[in-house]
């Protein structure tokens, strides 16, 4: 039998709510993002691809750091970035990264993506397209999940322990009922990257510490899984509303979730 094609996790995801979910993602993560693309140098004049560009926040930043020397195009499955009279530097495409077609060769000096890869499916595919759409020496920058455990920061209080526990659950309970988003992905991605031909590699692993501001994510996630997760003992035990009820209280903080960077360029 022919495997189905992959689809995206939340492809069903009401769009009001998979734009909230992305914002959240987008403040959460913006400051490090940003962080990790100034360290490749991005200036005046570069031409970018942001592939998976969600709601934009990181093409629209992008767009500002070129100025109007430069160019960013923001591909999307479904594109949720709109064209803005005062960014003509910014394109919005709509483009699926595992087909060559649409997209230039050997064209861009920096190609990034966020928490794209863990979802496509193909991951080898679409480092290939990435990778041969930047120039010689261009740089490529991917920002995946990383490892699920999450470290005990603040577990003196046993909330935070409580929700630690149950976090590692649902992603566990995520992991065990989909092939749609691949969690492990972490242990691959430096070898990935190499096969590609990225060359001078380097990286960092982060867990962001937040409040109940940056769980807004995780909150999202969490509703627009539930019907995966129904029936499941993490849902049916109480387990799924007790770590939204601790998502929401502003006395804590937790970890936000790793997230692993490697960047590196073309070989030129």
């Amino acid at each position: 039998m022919t495997e189905p094609p992959h689809r995206y996790l939340l492809h069903d995801a009401a769009t009001d709510e998979e734009v909230r979910r992305l914002v959240a993602i987008d403040e959460l993560m913006g400051p490090i993002t940003r962080q990790r693309v100034e360290r490749v140098g991005i200036a005046p004049g570069w031409r970018c691809l942001e592939v998976g560009a969600g709601v934009g926040g990181v093409a629209r930043w992008m767009a500002e750091r070129v100025g109007p020397a430069g160019q960013v195009t923001a591909t999307d499955l479904t594109p949720l970035l709109a064209a803005d009279a005062s960014l003509p530097q910014l394109e919005p495409r709509r483009h699926d990264i595992l087909r060559r077609e649409g997209l230039e060769r050997d064209h861009y000096d920096l190609v990034h993506c966020r928490l794209l890869l863990a979802n496509v499916g193909d991951v080898a595919r679409a480092l290939e397209h990435m990778v041969g759409a930047l120039r010689p020496g261009g740089w490529l920058v991917v920002e995946e999940p990383g490892e699920s455990r999450v470290p005990g920061i603040g577990e003196g209080d046993e909330r935070v322990a409580e929700f630690n526990r149950l976090f590692e659950r649902f992603l566990a309970e995520v992991r065990a009922r989909t092939r749609q988003v691949d969690l492990e992905l972490h242990r691959r991605l430096p070898s990935l990257l190499l096969a590609a031909g990225v060359v001078r590699l380097g990286g960092e692993l982060t867990y962001p510490l937040v409040g109940a501001k940056g769980r807004e994510a995780l909150l999202g996630t969490l509703k627009a899984l539930h019907p995966l997760l129904s029936g499941s003992d993490f849902a049916t035990g109480g387990d799924h509303d007790r770590l939204a009820e601790l998502c929401t209280d502003d006395t804590l903080i937790t970890s936000g979730g790793a997230t692993v960077c490697l960047w590196g360029q073309r070989a030129a």
